[in-house]
């Protein structure tokens, strides 16, 4: 009997397994043949970024992440640009470790700051319902002490003056650190221009900083800049 006709009908079922098997693992994008942005789906793309966010390293999930959101190229379509930055609000929100929601925060106020020649059209609203939606203490002071460099400012003015006027929630077993997310508020109004520095003028008029913290940062910084009297 010949052997070869016995074997191809079990051959072709391995190949046949093996296919179904190769599609179904998950890619990385590191180490393939197309390693640009357009070849991968915007969930190999998330699945990479947050890989490398839990390993503390930076790679082509990086890269891959910010040409989506702040290029504007044909190969960059307003759906896939959307599919990414509701991934990093899922990944900031809880979705994935530690390391990755602050990742995912931090990408989403750089996909609007002012060093971007392109940015994220509603990057600024995106980040303040992460500050309105987050529990995670440090991906809120985080996002605090970045939101200076994004260039919507006006859209972050209410939240900012929201926070630097509540009273200080820094639970107690962590109460030695020096600042709590009022001061981190007031430091980043100081931050942005003369914008920010009437906030803070029309919070010491109002007496409305509640933060013993905040309020002694405050003092000092209009010993600093006379401009914030």
């Amino acid at each position: 009997m010949n052997n070869t006709r016995i074997f191809a009908p079990v051959l072709r079922v391995a190949l046949l397994w093996c296919a179904v098997l190769c599609a179904a693992q998950p890619r990385s994008l590191a180490g393939q043949s197309c390693e640009e942005p357009r070849c991968y789906s915007a969930r190999e793309i998330l699945q990479q970024f947050a890989t490398e966010a839990e390993a503390s390293t930076s790679g082509v999930g990086d890269v891959a992440v910010l040409h989506t959101l702040t290029r504007s190229s044909p190969t960059v379509s307003e759906a896939r640009r959307d599919s990414i930055a509701d991934g990093l609000m899922e990944q900031a929100l809880g979705a994935g470790g530690s390391r990755t929601r602050i990742k995912a925060a931090l990408y989403l106020t750089m996909a609007g700051s002012t060093e971007r020649e392109i940015v994220l059209p509603d990057a600024a609203h995106r980040v303040v319902r992460l500050l309105r939606s987050s529990s995670d203490r440090e991906v809120r002071e985080m996002i605090l002490r970045t939101v200076p460099e994004m260039k919507d400012r006006h859209t972050l003015m209410p939240i900012l003056t929201e926070v630097a006027s509540q009273p200080d929630k820094t639970p107690r077993h962590i109460m030695n650190h020096d600042v709590d997310e009022a001061t981190h508020a007031v430091v980043a109004l100081s931050r942005m221009g003369e914008q920010g520095r009437a906030a803070l003028r029309d919070l010491r008029q109002r007496r409305a900083i509640r933060s013993e913290r905040a309020a002694s940062m405050l003092d000092n910084l209009s010993r600093q800049n006379p401009g914030l009297n």
